[in-house]
């Protein structure tokens, strides 16, 4: 019984951090993809983050025509860049993972100077 009691307001805290949101300034270091871009970047206490751009990062992709995949164009890497983004379940947004799993959607990213 006293596991339910612990339990239940865990319960509650859960859906939150399914949509949980998170903003620092990093730096580039890498991206690509082949449908769905993602940009992964590092702040400057060395956390790094891959981030699905869902439509945030412009034109900052180059095309590989040998295996149709895209990568961050080199004058890119290492740019600083502001980053806003949720922790949330992926709902068919992205190819491969599956539908419960946990990504990370840029909600807006920018490049900083």
């Amino acid at each position: 019984m006293k596991k339910r009691l612990l339990l239940l307001p865990l319960l509650a805290v859960l859906p939150g951090l399914a949509a949980a949101g998170s903003s620092f300034i990093g730096t580039l270091t890498s991206g690509g993809g082949v449908d769905d871009m993602h940009v992964i970047v590092q702040s400057a206490n060395g956390r790094r983050v891959m981030v699905y751009c869902d439509g945030h990062c412009g034109d900052w992709f180059d095309e590989n025509t040998k295996d149709a995949t895209f990568r961050l164009k080199k004058k890119l890497v290492g740019q600083r860049v502001f980053v806003d983004f949720e922790t949330q379940r992926n709902r068919d947004r992205i190819a491969g993972p599956g539908n419960d799993e946990i990504l990370n959607f840029a909600s807006k990213i920018e490049l900083r100077k």
